[in-house]
């Protein structure tokens, strides 16, 4: 029985890397200040909180002890108490007054701040903002609910329910906005830089329902609303990498007077109950939009956008009885490169075919492959290095059109050599699901062996859904023969009718008494080491042992055979040595086999073995024949199909394939057949394992 093993722990190693990052994150985000500690339900809070065990019970507290640079934990809870009036009689839950960090432990889903809304009226005197952020403050990982404003005509009183910065200069990272109100601009937040944050059901009397003057970076706006004004999404901002959904105003339902960049724009609203007021831009309103696509908007005027500027954009399937997808206004708006009907009369480079879509009605408005908007913007237009995916925004030579560059399924098709590959159709790229023809062409001289790779089998034409990125290689096999001249034989190994292209042969010369190999001839060009490793590049190479006279008894011949996995050396070299010589020669096993020991001449297993040169010997140097096992780096082969083992061992031999959890208890996945020296095993349910170890078991001589 011939085992080999190896370990499968790949998940491990994406694990252990992810706690390195982390640990590397935390130890580097507080080189200089003091780390501040925040428990609601701590037991004993002692200024200055540099502990959990005295840590204090509201955040407010923790930021009075705080100095500049210092880090403030949160743990989690429901942080509704405390709070400090700054600027004027606006109350906030948490004054950040300070260039420090407020970071939740656990994040938004278990750790919250919560302000204050006037029963009926939402909007008050006694209404409590949730946060208030200076220049250089930083708030991360937290739910800020039902904060409200002032109604008083004063900016900062009335501005930004959930949080209010100062400027771009306040960060809000990984929060979640909700559920908040602002009597003037800014239901979820006025100003400030937000990355990664979630707004959903905020509301505002007059502009910005869920951001007004900010910064937002991959944010979801969803369901935020402006009853007086517009901007149900957002007001004065630039969103990079955001999606819009369900939010509603009186004008641009989704934005209004904002740039926008590599965002979706759905399913938004702007509708007015005024008198004679018309509701205008459902997705933007004299906003610039930038590789953005905006559907299923609804308006009176521009359902998709009004009086805006679009570049690169998709403007399909939106609502309007005056202009649909869009509507311009005197000089205001301009599209360009954009995907949409009717074609536009101000702007260049515009088409009105259908987008295509992968599946509109599901929501999912990547493009299909064959989409018209592929490569068909303009490179000037295009911002930032990403789609709205994360994929890199220009993935051929032009960028597509819409928040997300086609980047489709790969499907790399090569061959050994003796052949090649074609796939049927031909595309660079291909939608998922979508089924190619892969056949393998064979050259003269050669014949196809198998596939390896993605594809399995003998047969040269194989058909692959791609659920994934794909690569398969075609393996192309010839005929190798040999002939002796003049008094002797030849040792192959592998013995095989096919050897596949680039496999190596290792060819031993035996000279009959009396005589010696003097060189390889034909295909061997002439060389004179033995055994001879040939490798295979040409078309049915015929490899050709020349053998001579010794000339006597003065001069002995000495052949030693590699029997397995492993090499032999003589020192001195050569095939013929004088009578009497002695030669040393050595046994070397090739990785993760063994020397076994000498037969034939000689006996034993001394390595390495001292041959005097007394008569014409032929050893044999026996090595083990274990299988090699490799596994697969492969991102999308370890989540969706399986993890695949390649298997390199003896040719024709068979091999029962084991796995194990733990190296002890051991069961059979399956068996696999080794024709041409590389088989390759794939267990559907080693992904699911945290770590899998395999063992191939040799069933045949």
């Amino acid at each position: 029985m011939i085992t080999c093993t190896i370990q499968r722990a790949c998940r491990f190693g994406r694990l252990l890397f992810g706690v390195a990052v982390l640990a590397a994150i935390t130890s580097t985000t507080n080189l200089s200040g003091t780390v501040r500690y925040v428990d609601l339900n701590c037991a004993n809070p002692v200024p200055p909180f540099t502990n959990w065990t005295s840590a204090a019970i509201d955040i407010q507290s923790a930021v009075e002890a705080a100095n500049a640079g210092d880090e403030i934990l949160v743990t989690n809870g429901v942080y509704q108490t405390g709070g400090r009036v700054v600027s004027g009689a606006m109350t906030n839950r948490v004054a950040v007054t300070k260039p420090v960090t407020v970071q939740s432990v656990s994040g938004p889903a278990v750790t919250a701040i919560q302000g204050y809304q006037v029963p009926g009226t939402t909007n008050g005197d006694s209404a409590v903002r949730c946060v208030y952020l200076t220049n250089g403050a930083t708030l991360a990982g937290f739910t800020l609910t039902n904060g409200a404003t002032r109604s008083a005509p004063v900016e900062d009183q009335q501005y930004g329910g959930g949080v209010w910065c100062e400027s771009a200069n306040a960060m809000v990272l990984n929060c979640v906005l909700t559920g908040n109100s602002a009597a003037g601009h800014g239901g979820g937040a006025y100003s400030g830089t937000l990355s990664n944050c979630t707004l959903t059901g905020n509301s505002v009397r007059f502009w910005g329902g869920g951001a007004s003057y900010c910064m937002l970076y991959n944010c979801t706006l969803t369901a935020n609303s402006a009853s007086g004004g517009g901007g149900g999404g957002a007001f004065y901002s630039t969103l990079n990498n955001c999606t819009l959904t369900g939010n509603s105003g009186r004008t641009g339902g989704g934005a209004i007077q904002s740039t926008l960049n590599n965002c979706t724009l759905t399913g938004n609203l702007a509708s007015s109950d005024f008198v004679g007021v018309s509701a205008a831009g459902g997705g933007a309103w004299l906003s610039t939009l930038n590789n953005c696509t905006l559907t299923g908007n609804s308006a009176s005027w521009g359902g998709g956008a009004f009086a805006s500027t679009l570049n690169n954009c998709i403007a399909y399937y939106n609502n309007a009885p005056n202009g649909a997808n869009y509507s311009i206004s005197g000089n205001d708006g301009v599209l360009n490169y954009c995907c949409t009907t009717p074609q536009p009369t101000n702007g260049v480079g515009n088409i009105t075919n259908a987008p295509l879509f992968v599946d509109y009605a599901a929501g999912n408005l990547r493009l299909q492959g064959g989409s018209p908007c592929i490569n068909a913007g303009n490179n000037a237009y295009a911002v930032g290095a990403t789609d709205l995916d994360g994929n890199p925004r220009i993935q051929l030579v032009t960028v597509d059109i819409g928040a997300y560059e086609y980047s489709g399924l790969s499907l790399k098709a090569t061959a050994s050599g003796g052949g090649s590959v074609i796939r049927v159709p031909d595309q660079p790229d291909y939608q998922s699901g979508f089924l190619v023809s892969v056949i393998a062409l064979t050259t003269p001289g050669w014949t196809f062996l198998q596939w390896l790779g993605d594809a399995a089998g003998t047969y040269p034409v194989v058909n692959l859904s791609l659920t994934r990125n794909k690569t398969v290689e075609a393996v192309f096999g010839t005929t190798l023969a040999t002939t002796a001249y003049a008094g002797g034989s030849i040792v192959v190994s592998p013995v095989s009718p096919w050897y596949p292209y680039g496999s190596q042969v290792r060819l031993t010369a035996v000279p009959a008494t009396g005589n010696y190999l003097a060189f390889w001839g034909n295909a061997g060009g002439g060389q004179t080491n033995n055994p001879l490793t040939f490798t295979i590049t040409n078309a049915n190479p015929t490899v050709t042992a020349v053998f001579g006279s010794l000339g006597g008894m003065q001069t002995n011949a000495l052949t030693v055979i590699p029997d397995g996995r492993g090499q032999v050396t003589l020192t001195p070299p050569g095939t013929r040595f004088l009578f009497n010589t002695d030669v040393v020669v050595q046994a070397t096993p090739d990785l993760g086999q063994e020397f076994l020991g000498w037969t034939g001449a000689a006996s034993g297993s001394d390595n390495p073995l001292l041959v005097t040169l007394t008569s014409n010997k032929v050893i044999t140097a026996s090595f083990t024949k274990r299988p090699w096992l490799q596994w697969e780096v492969n991102p999308d082969l370890l989540k969706q199909d399986g993890f695949r083992v390649t298997l390199t061992g003896e040719f024709g031999v068979a091999y029962q394939m084991f796995g194990s959890t733990d190296l002890g208890g051991w069961s059979l996945l399956g068996m696999v057949t080794n024709d041409w020296g590389a088989a390759q095993f794939t267990d559907g349910a080693g992904t699911n394992l945290p770590q899998r170890f395999y063992r191939a078991v040799q069933l045949s001589p």
